[in-house]
Formats: structure tokens, sequence, C-alpha cells
């Protein structure tokens, strides 16, 4: 085995027990916020809908999910379920503080990655998560403020990386621009903007306020 590849593996092996992200109930949910969901167009989710403790769910139809949850039991466990997830996100040890730098272009072994402030994926670039044949890797991106995935921006899987194995966890708001391409759970704690015609496997969920689409196709873990 080469150098630097047994160096991430051991790694991934040192943080490993940090790293233990379950989403529990939200695995089935595509979409959850905590007050509002709001799809414009013809938004397709694979997955359930919900709000909890909101009860707002607009746009569907025309747009179409497995089930849509305002207020009930199912999207109040999934609110709870991805707290949880965002609190073991957040408090994932870093040893990599990438604060100040583009998203772009970097590719990310196993482990735990820290933004202070905000963090960005530029228009038409990508970033690349590489599970090394790790069967089991995790990977966490703490952003501190807002996450910004610009236009046609892309995230990539290589070396057996799952999409939801992979999360986003934002300490304000999380934007996607348009066509751009997700393969993540995304979590903040107040509210995502998507635009236009975006694809994500893995879901989206805003814990205090709102989710709001417009034409995207949207896969749960479930």
């Amino acid at each position: 085995m080469y150098p630097k590849t047994l160096a991430a593996v051991l790694l991934f092996a040192l943080m490993s027990e940090v790293i233990a992200i379950t989403i529990g109930s939200a695995r089935n949910f595509g979409v959850c916020g905590g007050q509002t969901v709001t799809s414009t167009g013809n938004t397709v989710i694979i997955g359930s809908v919900g709000t909890s403790p909101g009860t707002s769910i607009t746009g569907f139809p025309p747009g179409v999910a497995t089930s849509l949850n305002a207020g009930n039991v199912a999207a109040f466990n999934c609110i709870a379920d991805i707290s949880t997830a965002y609190r073991a996100c957040k408090d994932a040890i870093a040893p990599t503080d990438r604060t100040g730098r583009p998203l772009d272009g970097a590719v990310l072994l196993p482990g735990a990655y820290k933004y202070d402030t905000t963090a960005a994926l530029n228009a038409g670039q990508t970033l690349t998560f590489n599970a090394l044949g790790i069967s089991t890797a995790q990977f966490t991106v703490n952003v501190g403020t807002q996450l910004d995935l610009f236009s046609n921006s892309k995230i990539l899987l290589s070396g057996g990386a799952k999409a939801c194995s992979v999360f986003f966890c934002a300490g304000t708001s999380v934007v996607i621009g348009a066509n751009a391409g997700v393969n993540a759970t995304v979590i903040a704690l107040q509210s995502i903007s998507v635009a236009d015609a975006i694809t994500n496997k893995g879901g989206l969920y805003g814990i205090n306020a709102a989710v709001t689409m417009i034409n995207d196709k949207i896969i749960s873990c479930a």
C-alpha cells in the first residue's frame, strides 16, 4: 500500500469512532423543514416531505412526493432525528480547518472538515469525496455560517463513497444554484434555498425554518 494511502486509511481509523452519524427516520424524507416547505413547478421528491412544528407545505401538486407530512408525528421525528445528526456533525473533531479555502477542485478523504464561517463551491466547479474503498467511510463538512453550492457545480463520489455518507451541516443557511448536482445529506440550522433543476441523492433539511425548491429532483436515503 502506498504511504499516502496508508496514512489516509490510518486517519480514517482514528476518526471513525468520532464520526458515526445516522439520520434515523429522516432517511425516509427527501425534504423536511421546521416551518415551511415550498415548491414551484414540477419538483420530484423520491421520499417524503415534512414540516414540524410548522404545517405549511405548498406546491404539491404539481410537485410530487412519496407522502406529505405537515406537522404530524412522522415530521416531528424527522426534525428530531436530523437535529441529532446536525449536532453530531458539528461535534465531529476536524483535524483539517479549511476556513478561507474554496471547495473548488478539492478531493476530500474520509473524515471531518471545518469552515469557521462560510464555504463555497463556485459555479461550474467540482468537489470530490473519495472513500478509498472503505465501505463505512463518512465525511462531514461543518460550515460555521452559510454554504453556497453555485450554479452548475457538481459533487462527485469516488472510491466507493456513498452520497448518504456525506454530510454538510451549515450554522445558518444553504443556497444551491441552478443545475447543481449534489450527492450529500445537506442540513441547515435555518433555511435551504434551491434554484431551478438541481438534483440530489440525499435529503435537504432546514431545521428551524424553510426549504424552497424550483423544478428539482431529490432522492431520499431510504
